[in-house]
């Protein structure tokens, strides 16, 4: 690791269990300017049932390991075997995203925070903190929130449009509160760039020639996709397939269908022959099965994309779309390209 990438960047989802329904935890680390999470040391219904003794302090962290494995064995017995361990694992160790915020986080660490549309970058500032050091006051509000466990950090808003595809993709589905993200050391010097920009540019006028010139320099088809969205690598896969490979149009009514293993229908003529195709586009770390599709291809070819490798040898009328010709495409036509895809490509490039 270089000197330039030497810090992590993770993923973060505020949205502790224990808030109340009146508060936005999300919001309320926003304004206190930390990035927290929740599990704290004095859960209420041990305490009243007199099952463990309230703590005032947490000094260090050989002291919060001890307390989460106190809370989690009387959590255990409570509920017997029907209780999934959220604290620590069996072997006593805490589990990870109380881990990476007690132990692993350093300052300069980046953490990617979502909610609803809204990104934000953060940049952790500060060493660990628990919520057992702060006034009665300061408490109320951080138990009202349920943040219990918290680094001070820097927040930046990205716009969504800026948000490059491989944070959105992070944050689809489920995952946990606060995890790792393992990422190429380009996208991390991204993310480092984006945590710079003082105030994002919208302006597109000549945009498309000076991307054409950064991709025409040196960059991969993978940085190339890294920085753009789900959507945005679906419309130039499209766009490769109407202005670049084959001359074929979309029907308009099928980018809506309810068949949830293509993306739209496509038509063309051919030799006064009107030909009819399937899409499927899968980004990151998806993959296809491409024997769900032989019933699509006894009535017209179908056209896969996918960052991993796809085998349609075997199969007659399926065809891929490989990351390499999507990005020649791009290179080609590039003046095509949406421009929120332009946006991010220019300012990350």
């Amino acid at each position: 690791m270089s000197s330039e990438t030497d810090f992590s960047v993770y993923r973060l989802k505020i949205q502790p269990g224990g808030a109340i329904e009146a508060v936005n935890p999300y919001e309320f680390c926003k304004s206190e300017g930390i990035v927290g999470i929740g599990w704290g040391y004095n859960p209420t219904v041990l305490l009243e049932d007199g099952e463990i003794d309230e703590v005032d302090e947490m000094p260090d962290i050989e002291s919060a390991v001890d307390r989460h494995n106190e809370i989690e064995q009387r959590f255990r017995e409570r509920k017997s075997d029907d209780y999934t361990p959220s604290r620590v694992k069996l072997s006593g160790s805490l589990k990870s995203s109380l881990r990476y915020m007690i132990e692993d986080i350093e300052k300069g660490d980046f953490l990617w925070v979502n909610e609803e549309s809204e990104f934000a970058l953060c940049r952790a500032s500060g060493d660990w903190e628990t919520d057992l050091g702060l006034s009665t006051e300061k408490q109320d509000e951080f138990e009202s929130n349920d943040v219990r466990n918290f680094r001070k950090a820097d927040w930046e808003i990205v716009p969504y449009p800026m948000v490059p595809g491989f944070v959105k993709r992070r944050f689809a589905g489920q995952g946990n509160t606060l995890s790792q993200m393992h990422i190429e050391d380009s996208q991390k010097l991204i993310t480092k760039q984006i945590f710079a920009v003082s105030e994002f540019d919208d302006a597109t006028e000549g945009l498309s020639a000076a991307v054409s010139d950064k991709l025409r320099a040196d960059v991969t088809p993978s940085q190339f996709l890294g920085i753009l969205d789900p959507a945005e690598i679906e419309d130039i896969v499209l766009l490769n397939l109407q202005a670049g490979k084959g001359d074929w149009s979309i029907i308009k009514s099928t980018t809506s269908s309810s068949e949830a293993d293509i993306e739209c229908e496509l038509r063309r003529i051919h030799d006064d022959e009107v030909e009819r195709a399937f899409v499927q586009v899968k980004s990151g770390n998806a993959s296809v099965s491409e024997e769900e599709y032989v019933e699509k291809a006894e009535y017209g070819d179908v056209f896969f994309f996918a960052e991993k490798p796809i085998d349609v040898g075997q199969y007659d009328n399926m065809f891929e779309i490989s990351p390499d010709e999507v990005f020649e495409f791009a290179k080609e036509q590039t003046g095509l390209l949406p421009d929120s895809a332009l946006l991010k490509l220019n300012a990350y490039l």
